[in-house]
């Protein structure tokens, strides 16, 4: 009975994970669009501005958390900003594994579903899941966010493009 409830609270994490990563895809497109510009564009240096950005703030905000008190409010708020930038990042991701995935699928919200269910299952092999799909997408994706919010809007602007809602679309 108590491997089934582990069973079951890991399929509503991987459940919730996606649900989270849907919610970022929706609520910041533009960003992501960018985002998904910057990690199709530079992967290697992605990776590393994400691997030198999550060393430092996690041990930073471990450092602070260690102690107690009130130093630890700082560090666990800082170890919070950098799991949010994360979830962020492999929003990014997760479109891009969606769209090489299934590139005639019409449906942009399909393509993320697929994106998000892939990655999440990937992540959850043991070993080669959690030492290779999880870093590399996890911090690649970070790291092509940081580069994003920092440079400048310089040369094609990416517009949102978000999908027509349900009446929205044209059934002609």
């Amino acid at each position: 009975m108590e491997q089934i409830t582990r069973l079951l609270w890991l399929i509503a994490a991987e459940v919730g994970i996606v649900a989270l990563l849907v919610l970022c895809d929706a609520m910041l497109p533009g960003t992501l669009a960018r985002t998904r510009q910057t990690l199709g564009a530079m992967p290697g240096r992605s990776f590393l501005v994400g691997l030198v950005n999550t060393a430092f703030f996690g041990l930073l905000g471990a450092a602070l958390v260690a102690p107690g008190g009130a130093v630890a409010l700082i560090g666990g708020t800082i170890i919070t900003a950098l799991l949010a930038f994360l979830a962020v990042g492999v929003a990014a991701a997760v479109r891009i594994v969606g769209v090489r995935l299934r590139p005639t699928t019409p449906d942009p919200l399909r393509q993320l579903l697929i994106g998000a269910i892939v990655l999440v299952l990937a992540s959850s092999v043991p070993l080669v899941g959690w030492f290779v799909v999880l870093p590399f997408a996890g911090l690649s994706s970070f790291g092509a966010l940081l580069i994003t919010l920092v440079q400048r809007r310089g040369g094609v602007d990416v517009q949102p493009t978000a999908p027509p809602l349900p009446w929205e679309r044209d059934h002609a």
